[in-house]
């Protein structure tokens, strides 16, 4: 990536105002001006509001029903899931929705949100995604395909993000190769048919990003930065560390740390962040509702050494984060 396309200077050491939050949280007052809004969404899925918009982040809510059916089964939408998982957003402007990859458990949700309950949204996703996505008439004409290290403002609002190079995990064991991932490679020809006519692993993850969300000031300056990947990974590529921070918020992926030498200390030490929000540790195979369990091959143990090593890692942040403006309302650390 050429140049210093991310500017540290723009970023603001103000009050850090972070409201967290879960879909099932209690109604609140309104929220004081210039607060970010954090929703964890299950899966790898988290909202992100500032102000009066919405974007979301691999919003997936069906699940295939198991395992067998992620590896043999087709697509299916549940409706109802959707629509109960999309219901806070219902008087909300959702102005995008954005996967860093396309495996179906960020993308398969995708096009029943869009078309019945983000209507206006663009969707920016891999090449891979917008190709599977051309099934749909009427989403196609809003996917765009992420370019690295170009900055995208998300029209109708005062969020810009830009996509990085990264990667993703294996998920059963440590190698980067069958039978130890899942639905790599790329899919390379626009699909005409509905997705229900697709297995879950024809939806190939090509392509992996991490993104970079800034919420900006009414002067365009940054007031807020987030960094988000929905894969466990190596820290990002292709730019000097000390041109992405300071990070306000760190979004990590949890699933399959381990199979990554260095995850996530190595990210963390980076990024800087001020606050972490760890994501996609539940079981996203199953249909959940208010019990859930661990995606498979996480147990306690693994989870408490996640969390520990991410402890470790924020010992050397240099600027102590604030708590956040409201309690946290949903699993939380102590």
């Amino acid at each position: 990536m050429a140049g210093s396309i991310i500017r540290k200077e723009f970023l603001t050491n103000g009050t850090s105002d972070f409201d967290f939050r879960h879909p099932h949280c209690p109604a609140r007052p309104a929220r004081p001006p210039n607060t970010v809004e954090i929703c964890h969404l299950g899966s790898g899925g988290v909202s992100v509001g500032w102000g009066d918009d919405v974007v979301l982040l691999g919003p997936y809510f069906s699940r295939p029903g198991s395992t067998i059916a992620a590896q043999f089964g087709r697509v299916s939408f549940d409706d109802a899931r959707i629509a109960a998982g999309m219901r806070p957003f219902e008087r909300r402007n959702v102005r995008a929705i954005m996967t860093g990859h396309s495996h179906f458990d960020h993308l398969a949700d995708v096009p029943h949100v869009a078309l019945d309950h983000a209507p206006r949204a663009v969707v920016y996703t891999n090449a891979s995604g917008v190709n599977m996505l051309a099934a749909y008439p009427r989403i196609d004409a809003r996917s765009m395909a992420q370019s690295v290290g170009q900055w995208v403002r998300i029209p109708g609002s005062a969020i810009r993000f830009m996509p990085i190079a990264s990667d993703h995990a294996p998920q059963l064991c440590r190698l980067n190769r069958w039978p130890c991932t899942y639905a790599t490679g790329e899919v390379d020809t626009p699909w005409t048919s509905d997705w229900s006519e697709q297995h879950y692993r024809d939806l190939r993850g090509g392509k992996t990003y991490a993104l970079v969300i800034d919420l900006l000031n009414e002067n365009d300056t940054v007031r807020f930065r987030i960094y988000y990947n929905d894969a466990a990974a190596t820290p990002p590529k292709g730019i000097p560390a000390d041109e992405l921070t300071p990070v306000d918020l760190a979004v990590v992926c949890m699933a399959s740390y381990d199979f990554v030498d260095g995850y996530p200390q190595k990210l963390l030490r980076a990024l800087q962040p001020r606050h972490v929000v760890v994501s996609h540790f539940d079981d996203f195979f199953e249909k959940q509702d208010s019990a859930w369990t661990f995606v498979p091959l996480l147990s306690d143990r693994k989870a408490n050494g996640f969390m520990a090593l991410t402890r470790d890692a924020l010992r050397h942040v240099t600027t102590p984060p604030r708590p956040p403006v409201t309690p946290v309302c949903g699993p939380m650390t102590d």
